[in-house]
């Protein structure tokens, strides 16, 4: 079993949650129809508002620092 990045980095702090918002990937994918003129959830124009209003929520409710692991790059 490999250990992420995110939870190697949650181990060095307290009081810290490890928040995957592409974990929502599934849900949005899963709309059937699919949603228009979406190739993948992140260009959907909701994606990024719905991030920030979770990571708020969640930070709102618990406190302490959110590790958020997100993809940068990616290699076409």
């Amino acid at each position: 079993m490999s250990i992420t990045t995110s939870a190697l980095v949650q181990q060095l702090m307290p009081d810290s949650r490890v928040f995957d918002a592409e974990k929502f990937r599934e849900t949005l994918m899963d709309i059937t129809p699919g949603l228009p003129g979406m190739d993948t959830f992140q260009h959907w124009p909701t994606w990024r508002p719905l991030v920030v209003e979770t990571a708020r929520g969640i930070f709102d409710y618990t406190g302490g620092t959110l590790v958020m692991p997100i993809t940068v790059l990616g290699e076409e």
